[in-house]
């Protein structure tokens, strides 16, 4: 049983992406608690960061899902379009650099996301966000309504409904 845990382990932290995906049940019924303390707190050092990747990841995903067919969502593309910035560090960069209204879009949505950790799924993106150099600064004239859309839209976003394999029969 323990050379099967330990072959467990090691297809677990071969492929961080699968190994981000799956639940503690599984962890817990099959594996040894010795090897499920080992796996908890390398999950804890390798875990950074993977939230954003995912999230960068199902952004893509859910841009060729709504840009297809019958399916084409012009709303949707368009509140999907303001957290570009979210998402690509070179636009996010360029628009802080010539100062782009969008950069303080950018800003007020990571205050945002900051301030609301506890309310959605932000509290890890909050600090990945942090660690990836976006700044957080309230702005008063953000149009409240788009705000809303866009933090709905991220929380989505950092869920399982965009992972590729959910994703597969999109067009490329």
């Amino acid at each position: 049983m323990e050379s099967k845990n330990k072959q467990i382990l090691l297809e677990l932290l071969h492929d961080m992406e699968d190994f981000a995906r799956l639940n503690w049940l599984l962890i817990e019924k099959t594996l040894a608690p010795e090897l499920r303390i080992i796996l908890l707190k390398t999950l804890k050092i390798l875990r950074r960061n993977i939230m954003y990747r995912q999230f960068c990841k199902n952004y893509k995903n859910f841009i060729k899902l709504n840009n297809t067919g019958l399916e084409k969502n012009e709303y949707r593309l368009k509140i999907a379009e303001s957290i570009k910035g979210l998402v690509d560090l070179e636009i996010y960069r360029k628009w802080k650099e010539n100062n782009d209204i969008r950069y303080l879009e950018i800003e007020n949505i990571v205050f945002e996301i900051k301030r609301r950790k506890d309310i959605f799924h932000f509290k890890s993106f909050s600090w990945e966000l942090e660690g990836y150099g976006f700044e957080a600064r309230k702005s008063d004239s953000a149009d409240r309504e788009k705000l809303e859309e866009q933090l709905k839209l991220i929380d989505i976003l950092l869920g399982t409904s965009y992972w590729s394999d959910n994703t597969d029969n999109v067009d490329k």
